[in-house]
Order: structure tokens, then C-alpha cells, then sequence
């Protein structure tokens, strides 16, 4: 055993936290877009926020651990490589930044909610302003683009291109493929919305 094969374990181990972290991430939005009571909001931006608060470790992990390698086989200088940490960062920016900020959010708000309003958060009511917030497109597309760029990192890293521009393709493609996919699968739930708004005005 050496050390380039405990960097290699150590950064395995970091690539499945991250591919575990971002499936309960999605799957947190998931049912956040499908939460009917405060109780259902509170619990899944909870899971989706303590999953954010184990991203840095997991970051440093396959960065520190992924350098190691690089350097010790004299591969730092790799146009792959160079490109997978660019879309690492911006994955990062997309699961952390964008989602995790707006997750963070949604559990203050169904927390506050909870506090102010609900006797009963088991059956508490989510209010307009929350349900717009569970519904943000921005929170959704963006899960979708940073697992897209996850795989493409791991394409990236399997496939190894030898040149620039086959690699920066591989992650333009992988955005590309997490942007239809976040749009297409957000056209069911805006026009079920739709058609709900009328009813709940009449509720009301």
C-alpha cells in the first residue's frame, strides 16, 4: 500500500458522499415541490440543509485527495483535469450556492411559519408566499444542472480527453442535458399549479 492508493480510496470515498449528497438533495426538492403541510416543509429542507453543511468536507476531500494524484503521476497539467476542477467549482456554485441558499430559506420560513401561525403543524397550511418558495423553478433546475455536471466530471475523469476542447464539450453538454431535464420535468407541476390556483382563490 502507498499513499497515491490512500489518496485514490480517499477520493473515491469523496465522489460517493458527493453522488449521495446530491441524490438527497434531489430527492429533498422532490418532495419539497410535493409537500401539503408545514410539518412535510420543515422536515425536508432539514435533511437537504444538514446534507448541504457535509458539501465543503466532501469538496475538500476529492479536491485535496485528487491533487495528490495529479501531481504524484505529473498529470497536473491535464486540459481534463483542468476543466473538471472549473466544473467542480461550478457545481459546487449550483448545489451550494444557488440550491442550498434557497433550501436554507425554505427551512426558516417553515420554521417561522410553524412558530406564528400553525397550532397544529401537522396539518398547518402553507401559505402563498412559502408554496411559491417550494415551487421556485430556479431551486429545481438548478439540483438538475449541478447532478448533470457531477456526471460529467466522472465522464471527464474516466474518459480522460486529451485535448481542451473535447472537455470543456463534456460539461457544456452535461449543462445542457440538466437544463432540459429541469425544464421538461417543471412543465407538469406549473400547470397542475395553474389549474389549482382558481380553486384555492375560491377556497379562500
Amino acid at each position: 500500500m502507498t499513499w497515491f492508493t490512500v489518496a485514490l480510496f480517499a477520493h473515491i470515498v469523496g465522489a460517493l458522499s458527493l453522488f449521495i449528497s446530491l441524490a438527497l438533495q434531489w430527492l429533498s426538492t422532490l418532495r419539497l415541490r410535493r409537500a401539503r403541510t408545514l410539518t412535510q416543509a420543515r422536515e425536508w429542507s432539514g435533511l437537504a440543509s444538514g446534507v448541504a453543511r457535509l458539501a465543503p468536507a466532501t469538496g475538500a476531500l476529492i479536491v485535496g485527495a485528487g491533487a495528490y494524484m495529479a501531481i504524484v503521476a505529473q498529470s497536473w497539467t491535464a486540459p481534463w483535469l483542468d476543466v473538471s476542477l472549473a466544473a467542480m467549482a461550478l457545481m459546487m456554485l449550483l448545489g451550494m450556492g444557488v440550491a442550498g441558499r434557497r433550501l436554507s430559506a425554505i427551512q426558516r420560513a417553515s420554521a417561522q411559519a410553524t412558530t406564528d401561525g400553525a397550532t397544529d403543524s401537522a396539518t398547518g397550511s402553507i401559505s402563498p408566499a412559502l408554496r411559491a418558495r417550494l415551487a421556485d423553478p430556479t431551486l429545481w433546475v438548478a439540483t438538475q444542472l449541478a447532478a448533470a455536471v457531477a456526471l460529467g466530471i466522472v465522464f471527464l475523469m474516466t474518459t480522460r480527453p486529451a485535448d481542451l476542447v473535447p472537455s470543456i464539450a463534456v460539461v457544456l453538454v452535461s449543462l445542457a442535458l440538466g437544463a432540459l431535464v429541469g425544464a421538461l420535468s417543471l412543465r407538469p407541476r406549473q400547470a397542475a399549479a395553474l389549474a389549482a390556483a382558481p380553486v384555492s382563490k375560491s377556497v379562500q
